[in-house]
C-alpha cells in the first residue's frame, strides 16, 4: 500500500521505531556483507518526466527501510514514488517536502522478510525549465533504518542516484596529419569552457547540454583551430566538424600551389579570403592577418625548403 503525503512524518517514525523495538536488540550482520541498495540514474531533456529505479542486490531479507532523498528543487519537481516489483506486501508511504527538496521513503511489512533481488521502488521527477547539468539524488539514513523481521540491522552499501539533463551534441570530425594524434574539442558558453573531450576515432559527443547557444572549439597539432556556433533547444544535435592543416586553405589535406595562389590573391586584393580560410592562410599566426610573410612561408613549405610542420 502506498500513499504520497506532504505533511510531517513523526507518526511514521514512531511506527518504525516501534517496529524495530520488537524482538531482539538490533545487531549488525557479519562484516563484509555485500548487500547493495542503489538509487539509479536517469537522463532526459527539459520538460521530460524521468524515472529512477531503486534496486537491491544480494538481499539477505529485509522487512523495513527508511531513506531520505535530497534533490534540487530548482532543477527537479517530484512527481511520484511507486512500489517496485519486489515490494509485494507492507506499507509504503512516501512523504515529499517540496520546499526543501526532501523525499522521505518509509516502508515496512509484518508479513516476514522480502528476500528477492530487484526493484524496491521507482522515483519519478519532472525536469524543470531551469534545469542544467546533472542533479544528484543524495540519500541519507541511519544504519538501523534497514532491518529484517527479527529487528536485526542489515548492513548495506547504499549508493546515491543521479538525473542528467539536456541534449546530446555529437557527430564526426574530419582532420588530417597523424591519425593517432588526438583532436581536442571544447564546449564553450559565453567564452567559458563547460566541457572538454578528445577524440582519435573521428567522432565526438557532449552529453547533458542544456538549451542555449554554444561554441565548439576544435584543435589538433599542426591544424588551424576552428570554431562552430550551435544552438541547443530540446532535441539532440548531430554536427559534422572539419579542421584543416595550417596552410591548407581549400581543405583537401595537402598544402600545394593552389593554396599559395589563394593566399597571394588575398594579398593582391583580387580575391579575398574570409572566415576559416583566412585562419588557415595565417600560418605565422601572430598578427591575425595574411600578408606576404604568410605567402612566402606557404610557398617554402610547398618547395620543401622550410616545412610548416
Amino acid at each position: 500500500m502506498k500513499k504520497i503525503l506532504n505533511k510531517p512524518i513523526s507518526f511514521l517514525l514512531a511506527i518504525i521505531l516501534l517496529f524495530l523495538s520488537i524482538g531482539i536488540a538490533p545487531t549488525v550482520l557479519a562484516a563484509g556483507a555485500t548487500t547493495e541498495i542503489k538509487f539509479g540514474e536517469a537522463e532526459g531533456k527539459v520538460g521530460d518526466e524521468v524515472t529512477v529505479p531503486v534496486t537491491i542486490s544480494n538481499n539477505p531479507g529485509i522487512s523495513i527501510f527508511f531513506f531520505v532523498v535530497k534533490y534540487d528543487v530548482e532543477g527537479l519537481t517530484f512527481v511520484s514514488a511507486d512500489e517496485g516489483e519486489i515490494l509485494t506486501s507492507g506499507t509504503f508511504t512516501p512523504v515529499n517536502d517540496s520546499v526543501n527538496g526532501e523525499l522521505s521513503l518509509p516502508w515496512f511489512t509484518v508479513d516476514g522478510d522480502i528476500a528477492e533481488d530487484g526493484v524496491l521502488m521507482n522515483l519519478t521527477f519532472r525536469i524543470n525549465e531551469s534545469a542544467k547539468g546533472d542533479f544528484e539524488l543524495t540519500v541519507r539514513y541511519l544504519p538501523q533504518d534497514i532491518a529484517n523481521a527479527m529487528s536485526t540491522q542489515v548492513d548495506c552499501n547504499v549508493m546515491n542516484g543521479k538525473i542528467s539533463t539536456g541534449s546530446t551534441v555529437k557527430g564526426t570530425i574530419t582532420s588530417f596529419g597523424e591519425a593517432t594524434e588526438p583532436v581536442t574539442l571544447r564546449l564553450l558558453e559565453n567564452g567559458t569552457e563547460i566541457d572538454k573531450v578528445t577524440s582519435t576515432d573521428g567522432t565526438y559527443s557532449f552529453s547533458s547540454v542544456s538549451p542555449g547557444t554554444y561554441t565548439i572549439e576544435v584543435s589538433k597539432l599542426n591544424h588551424a583551430t576552428r570554431t562552430y556556433e550551435i544552438t541547443v533547444e530540446r532535441e539532440d544535435i548531430t554536427e559534422a566538424l572539419k579542421i584543416h592543416l595550417k596552410g591548407d586553405i581549400d581543405g583537401n589535406g595537402r598544402v600545394n600551389t593552389t593554396d599559395v595562389n589563394r593566399a597571394f590573391a588575398h594579398v593582391r586584393k583580387t580575391n579575398f579570403l574570409t572566415g576559416y580560410e583566412l585562419t588557415c592562410a595565417d600560418v605565422i599566426g601572430t598578427d591575425g592577418k595574411v600578408n606576404t610573410t604568410d605567402v612566402n612561408r606557404i610557398f617554402a613549405h610547398v618547395r620543401k625548403t622550410n616545412l610548416l610542420w
